[in-house]
């Protein structure tokens, strides 16, 4: 919605003779624009203020002269002198007054909103900031530092865009396709925002987990320490905030209307520890090179080793995806890797130039 519209549909709302559609779109253009809700709430009030406490026609006319007067000397191009000179009509009769009185609030109105916007809410446009991104291919892991002082380790096969800078901004925004572990530097004013292709998550300085790789069966965002908010794209109204030793898992799955549910359970829970050595945390574990799995399918398992040691892998049989493994890889070549997985399971392999045939 423009802002010309928005503007008419806020007169009548204070007129009190917006429609029911209208009042719906008006809250739809407020909800989505905070600048428009800024002017909503600052025009609400004022209007109700001086209704209250002064005559509504005086009230009138002398806010629309204080206007015109105000928007001559900030900038004298956008009011000509004949415009200026125009008077607001005088009612007739009293029985009158009322209808002038509302189409001059409404002229009034619009040009308030008008200049409000231009002046006061809306800023010139700012030159967007320089956009940075890092890649990381299959078998790649990287660290970055950001210029808060925010530190973002970057799994395999995923990619973070950032801002150069963001000096400037009311936020700090990125976004991340894979896997990444956020250490967030502090700031209050700022909060640090993170998009995924499921969710947006929010947070003033803390360290978490974020997996989201939009070909995985769920997504996951395990929080470590402080505390972080979760909104899914597709459940806008819904927000799960994370205390820390807590995860939250996204089915990567369309709703089931058939079964009449109209959106996939979300699960919050604790984060996994690999008990079997040293009680690491295997949604964290791969920060420091290694790989840990814990009653994994095979199929599951054969996704991440893609990642890990950039191969392909296919199966040739439909029992061996849904074998389970627990085990854990640091510097293992790729063959001792499966060759230790196959002392738990029985199955055979062929590799060949970066493809792994499981069969």
């Amino acid at each position: 919605m423009d802002t010309d519209q928005f503007s008419w549909l806020l007169s009548k709302e204070l007129q009190g003779t917006i429609t029911a559609e209208e009042r719906a779109a008006l809250e739809a253009a407020a909800a989505h624009d905070p600048d428009l809700a800024l002017q909503r709430q600052l025009l609400t009030a004022f209007w109700q203020e001086r209704r209250a406490t002064q005559d509504p026609a005086r009230v009138t006319k002398t806010a629309f002269e204080r206007l015109v007067n105000n928007i001559k000397h900030t900038d004298p191009a956008q009011w000509t002198d004949d415009t200026t000179a125009m008077p607001l009509p005088e009612p007739p009769t009293r029985r009158w007054l009322p209808s002038l009185l509302k189409a001059a609030a409404a002229l009034l109105l619009l040009a308030a909103c008008t200049y409000i916007v231009r002046l006061y809410l809306q800023q010139p446009a700012a030159t967007p900031p320089a956009m940075a991104s890092k890649h990381n291919a299959k078998g790649d892991r990287s660290r970055i530092i950001l210029t808060d002082g925010t530190v973002v380790w970057l799994n395999a096969d995923s990619e973070l865009q950032y801002p150069e800078s963001f000096d400037g901004s009311r936020e700090r925004r990125v976004s991340l396709s894979g896997e990444a572990f956020f250490e967030v530097a502090p700031d209050a004013g700022k909060p640090f925002l993170i998009s995924t292709t499921k969710m947006n998550i929010r947070v003033l300085g803390t360290s978490f987990n974020v997996r989201s790789y939009p070909e995985d069966a769920k997504h996951e965002t395990t929080l470590i320490s402080g505390a972080i908010e979760v909104t899914l794209k597709d459940r806008p109204d819904a927000r799960i905030r994370l205390q820390p030793n807590e995860k939250l898992v996204i089915p990567n799955t369309p709703p089931d209307t058939t079964a009449g549910n109209a959106q996939p359970a979300l699960v919050i829970s604790q984060p996994t520890y690999f008990r079997d050595r040293d009680s690491a945390m295997i949604e964290t574990a791969w920060v420091e090179n290694r790989l840990i799995f814990q009653g994994e399918r095979f199929e599951d398992l054969a996704r991440q080793m893609e990642r890990w040691y950039n191969v392909e892998i296919a199966f040739r049989n439909k029992e061996l995806p849904e074998l389970r493994f627990t085990g854990m890889f640091r510097n293992e070549k790729l063959e001792v890797a499966l060759k230790a997985l196959q002392l738990t399971e029985p199955f055979n392999y062929k590799i060949n130039n970066g493809h792994v045939i499981i069969y």
